[in-house]
């Protein structure tokens, strides 16, 4: 039994310290694992603007509005992303405090694909997810 959850625990350890990523900013150039990810342009305090490397296309508008979180009684910053391409914007529900959790938040969320370009079946998933979450919420308050 003993042994088992040894065994358990190692193999934890194991994909955790695996599935980490190194993500680091140069020069306003975005690495994961030291494959350059997007160029980064920090526009204000709130705003930054995401960009293939290699076209040099600008990907995402991303603002950073705060919203008071009454139970940790703390204030958190979420993404507003604006989708260029498709002209589309999504909320987040992710706290992000600097460049370097944004960058996280991108390739965590899988939104830009490691070649650097938008990864538009990734987006359609959320983009249907919060529409039926919308049409839900939208529900239940007619119900009430």
């Amino acid at each position: 039994m003993q042994q088992g959850f040894i065994l358990l625990i190692a193999c934890f350890l194991c994909s955790f310290v695996g599935s980490t990523q190194d993500f680091r900013i140069t020069n306003g150039v975005a690495f994961v694992n030291d494959t350059a990810y997007v160029k980064i342009e920090k526009k204000n305090k709130k705003n930054y603007s995401i960009y293939n490397i290699e076209s040099g296309e600008k990907l995402l508008i991303i603002n950073l509005f705060k919203v008071y979180n009454s139970f940790s009684k703390s204030k958190h910053k979420l993404p507003r992303v604006f989708f260029v391409r498709l002209k589309e914007n999504m909320v987040f529900e992710v706290d992000i405090q600097n460049k370097l959790d944004l960058i996280s938040f991108l390739y965590n969320y899988k939104l830009i694909s490691i070649d650097g370009n938008v990864n538009e079946k990734m987006l359609v998933r959320h983009l249907n997810y919060n529409e039926k979450y919308a049409i839900l919420k939208s529900s239940k308050k007619s119900n009430n």
